[in-house]
């Protein structure tokens, strides 16, 4: 889990801060330059659209897991590449969320709840829809099919060391 919020806090802090030291330096010429101002504005930014919006996605992430266990977040060491590709399409999706909706509040709603909504629904939206679901009878590292294999308490396709909540298989010839 750790590498899904590290992908998306770095995208979505990044990609949120750098929209705004953009529109800030060609709207406020003189004042981007100040070092102060730009601290603190990073610092908020940081915080607001960083930090919030990745508590929210790993929470509703981890809510999900609960509920409709994922392949991707079972595995222990595997797949960190997986891990931080999805978090960081999550953040970007939480981004553009975020550039839609607070434009949409226009003060009505703050700034941080709104990130807080944004981060949760792409922390539950992308792994739902690109990560897959774990199956019962399945190996959890490879997805092998153990219903028909003996209880050996490992996978015959990758080693891998099998629960005894699989299935077992019907006796040949009997």
């Amino acid at each position: 889990m750790r590498w899904f919020f590290l992908g998306f806090l770095l995208i979505s802090s990044g990609a949120v801060a750098a929209l705004d030291f953009y529109l800030a330096r060609t709207e406020y010429e003189p004042i981007w330059m100040d070092a102060g101002w730009f601290r603190t504005r990073m610092l908020v930014y940081l915080v607001v659209f960083g930090f919030i919006p990745a508590i929210g996605a790993g929470g509703g992430a981890m809510v999900l897991q609960g509920a409709r266990p994922m392949r991707l977040f079972t595995q222990k060491k595997s797949r960190r590449f997986a891990k931080y590709a999805i978090g960081s399409f999550a953040g970007l999706i939480s981004v553009i969320c975020i550039i839609i909706l607070i434009s949409a509040a226009d003060g009505r709603a703050p700034d941080a709840l709104v990130a807080a909504a944004s981060g949760t629904f792409a922390g539950v939206f992308v792994p739902l829809v690109f990560c897959a679901k774990e199956r019962p009878g399945q190996c959890i590292g490879c997805g092998y099919d153990l219903r028909g294999s003996r209880r050996s308490g490992n996978c015959p396709e990758c080693g891998r060391p099998c629960g005894p909540d699989y299935p077992v298989a019907a006796s040949a010839g009997g």
